[in-house]
């Protein structure tokens, strides 16, 4: 059962980082920007399963963490740095993209221009795709959850 999560949530953080990732380029040749309307509406759409893919992404990468913290010691080896890596670079982008798509939902919230909120979303665009891929990855490979069932290196 761990395995088969495992291999489900993998798959689904691959499949929404090749989304945001391929989209974020994509928009750019067929949407046309105005003021009213500075992105394209499918963005609604993908940001629902971008924030399923943020907190599944902080959870696994935690859980990942911890199991690999408590068989370092003190040691700093490559397995507990790719960890550490992952988990604190999920936990930024997470906080970031959580940010923006809370202050898009409620249009009354306006805490800063918004033009820092357009130009803010384009490091979580570029960072969620390649943190969550580089997750997935390791988790379909079975060593991105050391403490989520039998992990191979």
């Amino acid at each position: 059962m761990v395995d088969i999560t495992r291999l489900i949530v993998g798959a689904y953080l691959i499949a929404i980082a090749a989304v945001v990732g391929i989209f974020g380029v994509v928009e750019a040749l067929y949407y046309a920007s105005t003021d009213a309307y500075p992105y394209s509406p499918i963005w609604d759409v993908i940001n629902y399963f971008t924030g399923l893919g943020c907190v599944l992404g902080v959870t696994f990468a935690f859980i990942r963490k911890r199991a690999v913290d408590a068989g370092a010691g003190d040691a700093v080896t490559w397995p507990r740095l790719a960890a550490s890596v992952l988990f604190y670079g999920m936990a930024a982008v997470a906080l970031l993209y959580l940010w923006n798509w809370f202050n898009h939902l409620n249009g009354a919230y306006n805490p800063v221009a918004a033009e820092v909120v357009g130009l803010s979303w384009k490091p979580t665009d570029v960072a969620f795709p390649i943190i969550a891929a580089a997750l997935g990855i390791g988790m379909l490979q079975g060593r991105a959850t050391d403490g989520i069932g039998a992990g191979r290196r």
